[in-house]
């Protein structure tokens, strides 16, 4: 929460906590700031985790049954239901994953939805920069290759790969760019 709030107030993201990304961080900065409470983003980020979560599995499943048991035992996961009390970044990634394989899957389904391809790339790219991206290259290199054998074009994989990157730079952008606009910092 404090360092969130001190991004927001326009702290350089490699002098305070710079060993974590800043996206979630800034998250509930911004709900501390602008709602007076941090634990609103929480909130929100548990609810949408919970509509991602549904959609992902009617999508999956047409039938009524195991969709509501998929939802029972995601709501009742200690992981997921400890987390509406806490501002930690886990549910900002967490939420960040679901939404992007959400509309991975709605890309493979349509190819020809390339709105659902860059979104989701952009997902993945923000939520490396939530925390350290130790699955972003696995992600990344599954997601070049279905995207190429749903499209069989080059092109959409280098539009996905750039989509990853553009939201990974998309999220420095309020908390360093635009104030700190020096880049090695961030290169290093």
């Amino acid at each position: 929460q404090f360092v969130g709030y001190r991004l927001v107030q326009g702290e350089n993201p490699f002098n305070i906590n710079f060993e974590m990304p800043p996206f979630g961080k800034y998250l509930y900065g911004l709900s501390a700031k602008y709602l007076e409470n941090p634990y609103w983003t929480t909130v929100f980020l548990y609810l949408s985790s919970f509509l991602i979560f549904f959609l992902l599995t009617r999508n999956l499943f047409k039938q009524n049954r195991p969709v509501l048991l998929a939802l029972l035992l995601f709501a009742t996961t200690p992981f997921v239901a400890t987390q509406l009390r806490e501002t930690m970044l886990d549910l900002p990634l967490m939420f960040l994953y679901l939404a992007h394989v959400w509309l991975f899957i709605k890309y493979l389904q349509d190819p020809k939805k390339l709105i659902s391809l860059a979104l989701s790339g952009i997902l993945l790219g923000l939520a490396t920069a939530t925390k350290p991206g130790v699955y972003t290259p696995l992600a990344t290199i599954l997601g070049l290759l279905l995207v190429f054998v749903a499209s069989k074009k080059v092109l959409n994989s280098i539009f996905y790969a750039s989509t990853v990157f553009g939201g990974y730079i998309l999220a420095y952008f309020p908390t360093y760019f635009i104030r700190h606009p020096n880049p090695i910092p961030w290169l290093r």
